[in-house]
Order: structure tokens, then sequence, then C-alpha cells
């Protein structure tokens, strides 16, 4: 088994195809993200896996707490109606929260609604030898996968924060988060979108939380190499080739190969950086 990285100069890997389909050109996202340094950052409403990002809200609150949160939301929704229309707005809301349980769900929902599209998510994996990834997410092992340098990362983008995998999850609690500041309501809600069912652990992944869906650039200098699939054809490697000609920075360019005696996928050069390269 690979050993698990520590220290400054920590890697993580983006799994890519390199094409839609046979026959097709060259994948343009997977261009853009190697030669242009541009990723983009998913809603996890659409995410594949009902239960990750996964939460529910909870509503444990004074009444005062969840009737302050009602007359904020009230205030958002009708900024043209009066201070006591407001008032008085929340308050038949929160009769209703407390005598009505669709109501109460409603409210969850929406809650919840906008705490998901608020944010957007990249993700990243620990490791570049997951037979499993390789087979899900790099074309049957016929794509690459991105090598990047976390320090650098960080730097541009924090938070970046490993993905936990608990047996249960723990409630996400609507009023308090509506009620902090937003650098706390932030870090309350960059939980959930860390959290996947323990199935998933072996991705080892890790997650950029954006505070919006859509592209975004990262420091060209953040990607350190390119690793090919072990069936990735002559022809897919003479495109990266040609994605490296175009880049303005260098990188690194890798393969996989199989260790069959091992059952594993060990990562040899096909192209090292020189030193000077490095910097």
């Amino acid at each position: 088994m690979p050993k698990r990285q520590t220290g400054p100069d920590m890697k993580l890997y983006k799994y890519r195809q390199l094409f839609n389909s046979p026959n097709a050109e060259a994948n343009h996202n997977t261009r853009k993200m190697v030669v242009e340094g541009e990723i983009h950052f998913s809603n996890p409403l659409h995410f594949n896996d009902p239960f990750d990002c996964a939460t529910y809200a909870s509503m444990e609150a004074r009444d005062e707490d969840v009737l302050a949160t009602l007359k904020q939301m009230s205030r958002e929704r009708f900024p043209q109606i009066s201070g006591a229309d407001v008032d008085a707005d929340a308050r038949m809301r929160l009769m209703r929260y407390q005598k009505d349980s669709e109501f109460q769900r409603e409210f969850e929902e929406q809650t919840l609604r906008e705490h998901y599209a608020s944010r957007g998510v990249f993700c990243l994996s620990e490791t570049c030898t997951s037979v499993p990834m390789w087979a899900h997410y790099a074309a049957e092992h016929r794509g690459i996968c991105l090598e990047l340098d976390l320090q650098r990362l960080q730097d541009a983008f924090p938070p970046i924060s490993k993905v936990e995998y608990p047996p249960t999850l723990g409630a996400y609690n609507a009023v308090d988060t509506l009620l902090c500041s937003d650098d706390v309501a932030v870090r309350k809600l960059v939980k959930s979108f860390l959290t996947k069912t323990p199935e998933w652990a072996y991705e080892q992944e890790w997650r950029i939380i954006a505070d919006s869906v859509g592209p975004k650039n990262y420091p060209l200098k953040c990607l350190t190499a390119v690793i090919l699939g072990c069936r990735t054809s002559n022809d897919c490697e003479n495109i990266v080739r040609s994605w490296m000609r175009e880049r303005k920075v260098p990188f690194a360019l890798r393969r996989a190969v199989e260790n069959v005696p091992e059952m594993r996928l060990d990562i040899v050069d096909v192209m090292p950086l020189t030193g000077s390269a490095r910097e």
C-alpha cells in the first residue's frame, strides 16, 4: 500500500477523463483545467449520492430566537413592508411553526436549500493510485490524474479540508446558523459539506469549499504533474504533451503502470520537472 502523505509537500489529485465519448475531441473542461488553470465548483444538490453533504435541520432553540430568525426572513422576503408588519408576519409564522408540523418541515427544508445553494464544492483525493477511482472518474484508466500542490491551493482557496465518513449524521441547527455572523455561519455550514458515508472512505477525499458555484481559476504553479492512466493511448499522451507546450508554467508528466504481482498501480516518470521548474 502507498504511504499516506503528510507535511508541506503534500499533493492532492483530480481524476479526469480525456474524452466525453469515443472518437470525440478532447474534453474541453479537462483541457481548461490543465492549460488555463480553470476548475469548476459544483452545487452539492446535483451530486449523485443522496447522502453526500447530507444533514438534517434542527430547530432546537428558544421561541425568541426562532422569532428573530423569522423576522429576518420576513424582511428579506418583503423589504417593502413596515416594521410592524414584519413583526406581525413573523409572529404569525411562529404560531404556525409551533403548531403546524408541515409548516415546520417546509421552513427547515427552505433553510437547507439556502444553505446548499450558497456554496460550491471542488473534490480532490489524497491518492493517485486508487484502482476504483481511475475506473470511475478517469474513463476506466484511459484518462488522466492531475497532481496539485496542497500548500499552494490553500494559499489560493482557503479552506481546503478532509472529508469525514461518520456512521451517523449530526443535525444542522438552522436557527443558530442564521443568527450567527457570516464567518461563524460558514464554519458551522462547512462541516456538512465535508460529510460522506463510510462506503466512500477509500477515496481519501479533500474538498475546497467556495462561496459560489461555477468556474474559478487556480494559480498555474499549483499543478505539478499530470499522470497518464495505465490504459492511456499514445494519442492521448500526445494530446497532453500538446497541452504542456501551450502552458506557461511547466508540469511533470508521469504514467500509472500495472504492478501485477502486487495488484497495485505504480507511478513512473515520463518527463520529470527540472530543478528550475520546481521553484
